[in-house]
């Protein structure tokens, strides 16, 4: 008797000692080794090696997510060349308010372009992020959206995601069925065993032991074959989810990165306005001319002569070379003549006289 007991409670501890059930749903099972484990037999084991498949739409995924990544780099392209254009262009120099309208627009573009690259990448995430609820929930709401449903169509058009049920509700409904019997089974398995361990020399415990387990076994191999499907339905529901997000943030990425490289342009020419040129001292060249003043007074005595200022209060005037003009006046060279004997440099004033050109003279290479 005492032998009895000690056997049924190890039996109970082997039973009860559990590791992950490769066969069901991740719920804790029999420990490899154990006679549980053992007692599944090929059908347990083959659910164990198509329980994780892998997902056969992640590169397709990754193709998807990429296409927006390279379009998000072409946004934040776009916003380093804004960033070192506020160090490397003129706007700096610009001032308020002659220069309001290009400051103003500088300011605007940049922001557009760092609010574009933020939506983006808050789009990228949105694409990857799942659904609410779990997956089986999700599948049993499509389900009531019937045939307007891509996944039923897809589901009831491919025995590989159906099983041979027919549909995605019929697939549904087996998942629900074989679960509970699946479990049923494990329980009948592990009373048969606890029993069994507890009279070891019983025929009739062995017998109903073994067809427990052998009971347990195909129950295995047909609730993992249902599970796999359910689990290649939800796979096909996220690739399709994120294709359909990842084709709307494409379109309204490729758009952001079409606004921001105008924004770009915008704000180069906000950001560099034209340079007004300086004002040359000298014209291009010395410009042959008659100077006639307009009266002779002392001051031109003094710095013409008295007789060359006499000369130029004529009417023919004097020649001279026009060396160049500004608010001060005409810069002139005297040229020698009888009546001006000496070359003298000066300027004439408005009001003190006129300075007509006669011709262009081209001065001779040095």
């Amino acid at each position: 008797m005492t032998r009895r007991i000690r056997a049924a409670a190890r039996a109970a501890l082997a039973a009860l000692r559990g590791g992950p059930d490769a066969a069901a749903d991740g719920t804790a099972g029999p420990t490899p080794g154990s006679t549980a484990t053992k007692a599944s037999s090929a059908g347990e084991k083959a659910g164990a090696a198509s329980s994780d498949p892998g997902n056969p739409f992640a590169e397709a995924n990754n193709q998807y997510l990429n296409s927006i990544k390279w379009l998000i780099g072409a946004l934040a392209a776009i916003a380093a060349l804004l960033l070192a254009g506020t160090q490397l262009s003129d706007i700096r120099e610009l001032s308020w308010p002659e220069d309001r309208i290009r400051i103003f627009l500088a300011g605007g573009t940049f922001t557009v372009v760092l609010l574009s690259v933020v939506v983006a990448v808050g789009l990228l995430a949105h694409v990857q992020m799942p659904g609410r609820g779990s997956d089986l929930a999700r599948l049993r709401k499509i389900v009531q959206e019937g045939r307007g449903h891509e996944v039923v169509r897809s589901v009831d058009e491919d025995s590989s995601y159906h099983r041979g049920t027919g549909s995605l509700a019929d697939l549904l409904a087996k998942v629900a069925e074989t679960s509970t019997e699946y479990y049923q089974a494990r329980d009948d398995a592990i009373t048969a065993r606890l029993a069994a361990a507890a009279d070891p020399d019983s025929t009739p415990l062995a017998k109903t032991k073994e067809a427990a387990e052998a009971t347990l076994s195909v129950r295995s191999e047909v609730y993992a074959r249902y599970r796999l499907g359910l689990r290649q339905v939800s796979q096909l529901d996220g690739h399709l989810q994120i294709a359909r997000r990842a084709q709307r943030v494409t379109k309204i990425v490729l758009g952001l990165t079409l606004v921001s490289a105008l924004c770009l342009v915008g704000f180069v020419w906000a950001a560099n306005p034209p340079v007004t040129p300086a004002e040359k001292a000298l014209d291009p060249a010395p410009v042959a001319a008659h100077l006639r003043l307009t009266g002779e007074g002392e001051v031109w005595a003094q710095r013409l002569g008295a007789g060359c200022a006499e000369a130029a209060a004529e009417d023919a005037g004097i020649p001279v070379i026009a060396l160049a003009s500004g608010t001060g006046g005409v810069t002139v060279m005297v040229v020698p003549s009888q009546a001006c004997p000496d070359p003298v440099q000066v300027t004439v004033a408005a009001g003190e006289g006129t300075v007509t050109p006669d011709e262009v003279v081209e001065l001779p290479a040095p």
